[in-house]
């Protein structure tokens, strides 16, 4: 099959850092990237397993999308990198915490400067680092964000919440959720290769923690190819089981910052939804969540939100008695697409009178209930998931990261919805920026 050009895009130099000119092109059924530097030379990298996957998805979303939406668009979550300390030394840590002098502990004058910039917007908040619990100050950085009119939510290892006392300290002050990773559910020998020791009993003591005071969890899960492949099942049954956790994340190990492992152990996005597919024993495949995503972009363009294509969301339910299969409104979707162009308002009216009501009418009642609420509900988004969610469901979010190899200033532009901080809030960048230019 001969080669063919699908878009052409900014990238960077993988080794000097440089924004070069790059092709996006189709070969022999997958996408590469291809790009070349004056001084370093080619470079290419595979971007997708499936090119209708990635072909259907991008030009769907350009097609709901202006070109100039950038222009206007509203970050969805922002990440706060409040320390590069961390009790931990993790291998394959993204941001080379403990090293790192990208990230330095901000101070809290300038953390309230930041809020001033996005009082009373509604957004999560994402605490990072390092590891944030590292912050002697912490709870007050948690209260600010909640009188600003945001919600502070926290990444973390899970170390320091092992203790009770502590997590309620922070619940105290208004912390709205908690991401917290676990690379293996009985293997503690697969934490001691990722983490740099044995960490699964202050874990699952954080995780019992976590559940007794009601605080939205969600279970953060890395997966290194050829390294944990069996460690997600554990995982997945964990999840099933256990209807307090309402999100399950699941990120493809990234060669960015200590890079401990090989650029041989990534996942490229469609090939770890498969990945992950094959374990959930029927309850959605690649091509399920291909038509999924298409939904959300509908929902995102309503709503004039970007929605990132390195970052797929499904709803799935813990009984595989009655999977979710988008696909039967596959035709409706494409209807949708079509009016969209000719007409935003008609394709508006398009969605709430046809679209949501097939969706109600064929979906169980716990789906319903769901959509109802997403529909017409004014929370915020972490309310609708944790309050309205049944608990008969749960999101799964599969992701994987820009680097300097995939970098796309173009897609970024458009479709990044997590924002890092600038003191003025018009030049908020993207998140990917960082990830690609400062920690690859």
């Amino acid at each position: 099959m001969p080669e063919m050009l699908v878009n052409k895009t900014i990238s960077v130099c993988p080794i000097c850092k440089k924004e070069i000119d790059a092709d996006i092109v189709e070969r022999y059924g997958s996408v590469f990237m291809e790009k070349t530097c004056g001084e370093h030379g080619r470079f290419e990298v595979k971007i997708a397993k499936h090119a209708w996957y990635y072909k259907g998805l991008s030009s769907f979303y350009d097609a709901v999308f202006p070109q100039d939406f950038y222009r206007n668009r509203q970050c969805l979550f922002y990440v706060l990198f409040v320390t590069s300390q961390c009790n931990l030394n993790c291998p394959i840590c993204f941001t080379d915490a403990n090293t790192t002098r990208h990230i330095q502990d901000i101070p809290i004058e300038t953390i309230k400067r930041y809020l001033d910039t996005i009082r009373n917007r509604r957004r999560i908040i994402r605490l990072s680092g390092g590891e944030p619990t590292s912050r002697d100050d912490l709870p007050e950085i948690i209260r600010l964000i909640a009188k600003s009119g945001n919600f502070p939510y926290m990444f973390t290892n899970g170390l320091k919440i092992a203790d009770c006392a502590y997590l309620e300290i922070l619940k105290n002050n208004g912390l709205k959720g908690i991401i917290m990773w676990l690379d293996s559910l009985k293997n503690d020998g697969i934490h001691k290769l990722t983490r740099g020791r044995e960490v699964l009993k202050e874990k699952m003591q954080a995780i019992e923690n976590i559940k007794k005071s009601n605080i939205p969890f969600c279970l953060y899960h890395i997966k290194a190819k050829g390294l944990n492949d069996s460690d997600i099942e554990d995982c997945w049954e964990y999840i099933l089981k256990n209807k307090f956790i309402k999100t399950f994340w699941i990120k493809g190990y990234a060669h960015l910052g200590k890079k401990g492992f090989s650029k041989a152990n990534e996942f490229i996005i469609d090939e770890l939804i498969e990945d992950v597919a094959k374990i959930s024993k029927g309850m959605f495949t690649l091509e399920d969540m291909y038509w999924y995503q298409k939904f959300n972009y509908i929902l995102a363009a309503l709503e004039n939100t970007p929605f990132c294509y390195y970052s797929q969301t499904i709803l799935l339910p813990r009984n595989n008695s009655y999977p979710i299969k988008f696909i039967r409104y596959s035709k409706l979707i494409d209807k949708f697409e079509k009016k969209w162009k000719e007409s935003p308002q008609e394709a508006r009216q398009y969605f709430r009178y046809k679209i949501a009501q097939e969706l109600l009418k064929h979906s169980s009642v716990s789906m319903k209930y769901f959509l109802l609420m997403f529909k017409l509900s004014k929370q915020p988004l972490y309310k609708v998931i944790h309050d309205f969610l049944p608990s008969d469901f749960f999101f799964l979010i599969i992701n994987t990261f820009y680097d300097s190899w995939n970098y796309d200033k173009l897609m970024i532009s458009r479709q990044c919805h997590n924002g890092v901080f600038h003191l003025d809030p018009l030049k908020n960048f993207p998140l990917c920026d960082l990830t690609a230019k400062i920690f690859s």
